[in-house]
């Protein structure tokens, strides 16, 4: 961020909704200068892009989770 490494530590929560609207009222200033962007993903395109998403773990897990296989426990993943 401003030419500044920065460590991120984040939480990801599954959710599901019918709302796909996404907003940016609530960002702060910092927010609103280093995110591009924002979209919902499709797994497949997910699985598909040859962007890079952040953890690159996540991706292995969400089939998992979209199939009802909750953990009852936090769990951490790779960077």
């Amino acid at each position: 961020v401003h030419g500044k490494n920065q460590l991120l530590q984040q939480t990801f929560l599954p959710a599901w909704t019918e709302v796909t609207e996404l907003s940016r009222d609530a960002w702060t200033e910092l927010e609103r200068q280093v995110i591009l962007d924002l979209k919902w993903w499709r797994l497949d395109e997910l699985q598909a892009t040859t962007d890079t998403i952040f953890p690159t773990s996540l991706v292995q897990h969400i089939p998992a989770l979209m199939a009802g296989d909750i953990p009852a426990f936090p769990f951490a993943i790779s960077p």
